[in-house]
């Protein structure tokens, strides 16, 4: 009855670059691709994220209000899983290459998220979606 505010739900996503996207996967599919020289294509990045409660249900919701061009208060699904994605992220072992070309860990803030492509983040709200409705 009571979610454990101190469990987290963690999880791997699969990416690679395919031209102008991302062709992203969870651990499921990924471990259905059977020929290696696929999988070595694949990047991942390492997830650690909040249960949902109710009380952040609420606070999503809240902020996903806004006035529209009539003044009326409408609920905005952007603002909804933008809000979402910054609440629930925890941490991540994200990286990319800088300019020296070495790998860095890309720290989980504001920014990184927003920059995030958008096949990524949707693939980690679908698949934190996933596994708390289980």
């Amino acid at each position: 009855m009571f979610v454990d505010i101190n469990e987290t739900i963690n999880f791997t996503i699969y990416y690679k670059k395919q031209n102008n996207f991302y062709l992203v996967c969870n651990q499921e599919n990924f471990d259905k691709i059977t020929e290696e020289k696929e999988k070595v294509l694949y990047k991942s990045v390492s997830l650690k994220t909040k249960p949902f409660t109710w009380g952040i249900s609420n606070e999503l919701n809240e902020s996903a209000i806004v006035r529209n061009d009539n003044g009326d208060r409408v609920w905005n699904y952007k603002l909804f899983k933008e809000h979402k994605l910054k609440t629930i992220l925890v941490s991540w072992d994200a990286k990319r290459v800088n300019r020296a070309g070495e790998s860095e860990v890309v720290p989980l803030t504001n920014d990184s998220l927003l920059s995030l492509a958008p096949e990524i983040a949707e693939a980690i709200l679908s698949t934190y979606d996933e596994l708390t409705t289980k």
